[in-house]
This record gives structure tokens, sequence and C-alpha cells, in this order.
């Protein structure tokens, strides 16, 4: 695996969006408390950039509210994992996402 990180929002969608996105990635995960844009209007610039047709966005956050659950979904996240987390169980969570992106 390779990986890319980026310190804020705007960087992140830079990278990932535009006619020669700098990074093509079968997994992101994002956070929601980002600076300079936040995770879930990163999702939405992602989503409207098509990029989550082909690209599975697993949001890492504290926030474990219903709806902010549920908007991250309806923003077309793969999944959601609440924090603290264990490096085990999202090591699970990504190489489950990256096995249901090999079935499209």
């Amino acid at each position: 695996m390779r990986v890319a990180s980026y310190s804020d929002g705007e960087t992140a969608v830079a990278a990932l969006t535009g006619s020669a996105p700098e990074v093509q990635a079968s997994v992101i995960l994002l956070g929601v408390d980002l600076p300079a844009l936040n995770g879930l209007d990163v999702l939405r610039r992602l989503k409207a950039g098509e990029i989550t047709r082909s690209t599975s966005v697993v949001m890492l956050t504290s926030r474990t509210g219903e709806r902010d659950v549920l908007a991250a979904l309806e923003l077309g996240a793969a999944d959601h994992i609440a924090k603290p987390f264990s490096v085990p169980v999202l090591m699970h969570k990504v190489r489950t996402v990256l096995k249901q992106g090999q079935a499209w």
C-alpha cells in the first residue's frame, strides 16, 4: 500500500479531484474536523467530482451521533469509524472496503 497524507481539506481536495488528479486512491481515510475545509465538505466535493464512484471513503471521527453518521453515509462514505479506534480494527475495515471495491 502507498499512503499520501494532507494537512488540510483544501489540499486533499486539490490532490484528489480535477481532470488530472495528483492521487487516485482506492480508499480515502477522512477525518471530519480538518483545517481549511472540514471532512464533510471534502466528501461533498469528492462526490460532486464523482470520485466516490471509484474510491471508497471511510470517515474517522469522534462525532458518533446518528445525524453525523447518516450525513457522511448519505454523502457517499462507505463506512464511519468512531474515534478512538484501534489500528487492527481500522485495518480490518480498510481490507473489507478494498475487497468490496474489487467486486465493482
